[in-house]
């Protein structure tokens, strides 16, 4: 399912291995990584793709978008809890709502060097012990989920502004990338990290296969089946929607918009 990330796919199998086998920290959560790249290469399919192979659904994913808590005032209260507010969501807060339902999941957070700088501190003892304290003082544990965090630090080195594109070794912008998180983020925060994967930008070959998957997506669909219509794909038609669909800047994201374009709705 996930093209093109050899490194990452290792690092999650490596946490897999581990929990299959029991030898795993049980007094941890399952796994924590932080997953760097630019958009659309890979990551969030991923954490769909780790879902549905522990849970058996591939949208077992408690997912928070951290650029909405980036306010000094609100945003602690909204995410952990404030004992003074008015229902029991706002006393509990907004992590410990939603996984109090699905201990058994994927924690994703995205974006999640743009949150307040405050709240990196919050998680760390969710990332050590796998004990989350919400609002009221209750424990809840998540030791059988597995934390993921998504970041585009370092995408302006892989996909600079037009004027200023200067290409680089990709082994070089890996580490490049790397030395910028291990900047941003403390020590004592990345050493509580099980892995930091570096997601690289997607070559032809690698949008090639994702396209052939697509496509043969869009050819199962209900549409399709319902009609008993039996469909072939010319190899020249991957090729056009590769020749359309390869955008370094957008990655897959604009592959999948390409082939609603040219084929779908046609």
């Amino acid at each position: 399912r996930v093209f093109g990330q050899d490194a990452a796919v290792e690092a999650v199998l490596r946490m897999i291995a581990l929990v299959r086998t029991r030898l795993n920290n049980p007094s941890r959560p399952m796994g924590v990584f932080l997953f760097l790249g630019p958009t659309g290469v890979g990551k969030t399919e991923l954490v769909k793709a780790l879902s549905q192979f522990l849970f058996g659904e591939q949208d077992r994913i408690v997912r928070f978008n951290m650029a909405d808590f980036n306010n000094i005032w609100t945003s602690m209260d909204r995410m952990f809890g404030d004992p003074r507010g008015g229902t029991e969501t706002v006393r509990k807060g907004l992590l410990a709502s939603r996984l109090e339902q699905q201990t058994f999941a994927v924690l994703l957070l995205d974006e999640f060097e743009k949150c307040l700088p405050d709240m990196y501190q919050r998680f760390l003892q969710l990332f050590d012990e796998g004990i989350l304290v919400d609002g009221l003082g209750n424990e809840l544990n998540l030791r059988n989920t597995v934390i993921v965090l998504t970041s585009n630090l370092g995408a302006q080195l892989i996909n600079p502004p037009i004027g200023f594109r200067v290409t680089y070794p990709l082994e070089e912008t890996e580490r490049a990338v790397m030395r910028e998180s291990e900047t941003y983020f403390r020590p004592e925060f990345i050493n509580r990290l099980d892995a930091v994967c570096f997601f690289k930008p997607l070559s032809r070959s690698v949008i090639r296969q994702i396209a052939e998957r697509e496509l043969n997506d869009v050819i199962t669909r209900e549409g399709i089946l319902r009609r008993n219509l039996r469909v072939s794909v010319d190899d020249s038609v991957i090729d056009l929607l590769v020749e359309r669909g390869y955008d370094l800047s957008f990655g897959a994201r604009y592959l999948k918009r390409q082939i609603e374009r040219t084929i779908s709705y046609p």
